[in-house]
């Protein structure tokens, strides 16, 4: 069969995921053609040609690098497809083949913002479920059915479920997650409710993530404030401020972390400790209502601290 017969056919990409229908235009020799006639079909917003030609590029490609390539545009082009299955099938190969763990955090926010976009988030979730059904250790499957579930569906038992699924087939693996994607483990729990797991999450990616130490001791800090560990509490709360905020924080963030830990040292007896975080936290903010919350700790603190 000839290749210009051949894209008169569906094309099935992905296990079955992603159809995409032949329309017999142009007959490439190379992935490369393939792909930049691609690129021309996204600069001339031609998604209909554009999606053929890097399907095509995807299927001629021998190189990796190409392939992630023709895949990366492919999403341009099929976002705009009335069928959301096509972007989730595209995105498969980029959430497991990534160039970066902050390429595969970014993929799967750009992945969530077109689905909360068009609506379909539902139809995504029942996209990877059954997809988990076949192999309930679908690596990409997971990592978005997760995120679907947590910051779209609202379901934080759900999410954490999935997330810790995720986490022991990637220990299993010999690997582990990075201190990033423990730390959203974590958020996850304190969804579900399960604070001195999300608190202990938080830790550990403290240990895994040196850049943000201080902002994952903070959120353990205050988590395990919220499960009555005050012990605890200190004891991350410090090693927050040991570590210190990593640079280029915005000021609001900056204001927040340095006041959750001033709450924290102020709710466990520590007032000489919440002092110049809650002093720091009202120089970082200008709003007003913010002041007057931190002042009224702030003076709180003090006067506990006078003897």
């Amino acid at each position: 069969m000839t290749m210009r017969k051949a894209l008169l056919f569906p094309v099935l990409i992905l296990a079955g995921a992603f159809l995409v229908e032949g329309r017999g235009q142009d007959t490439f020799k190379t992935a490369e053609d393939a792909y930049d006639a691609g690129l021309a079909g996204l600069k001339k917003k031609d998604w209909a040609k554009a999606e053929a030609a890097l399907v095509e590029a995807t299927k001629l490609s021998k190189n990796p690098a190409l392939t992630g390539q023709a895949y990366r545009a492919l999403l341009r082009a099929v976002a705009h497809d009335a069928d959301p299955t096509k972007y989730l099938a595209a995105m498969d190969h980029v959430l497991k083949n990534p160039t970066s763990p902050a390429e595969k955090a970014l993929s799967r926010v750009d992945l969530l913002a077109f689905l909360q976009e068009r609506n379909k988030a539902k139809e995504a979730a029942a996209y990877y479920d059954a997809r988990l059904k076949k192999d309930n250790r679908d690596m990409a499957a997971l990592y978005a059915l997760s995120a679907i579930h947590g910051d779209l569906l609202g379901d934080a038992a759900r999410a954490a479920e999935l997330t810790n699924q995720l986490t022991r087939i990637t220990a299993q693996g010999g690997d582990k997650l990075d201190g990033p994607a423990t730390a959203r483990l974590a958020a996850m729990q304190v969804r579900a409710g399960k604070l001195a797991e999300a608190a202990d999450l938080f830790e550990r990616a403290g240990g895994l993530d040196e850049r943000n130490r201080g902002l994952h001791f903070k959120d353990a800090a205050t988590t395990w404030l919220k499960a009555g560990e005050k012990a605890h509490a200190v004891t991350a709360a410090k090693e927050a401020t040991k570590a210190g905020l990593p640079e280029g924080q915005p000021k609001l963030n900056q204001h927040f972390w340095h006041r959750g830990l001033g709450q924290v040292y102020l709710q466990t007896a520590e007032y000489q400790r919440a002092i110049p975080h809650l002093e720091k936290a009202i120089e970082l903010t200008d709003l007003d209502g913010y002041k007057k919350g931190t002042q009224a700790e702030l003076d709180e603190a003090r006067k506990k601290a006078s003897p």
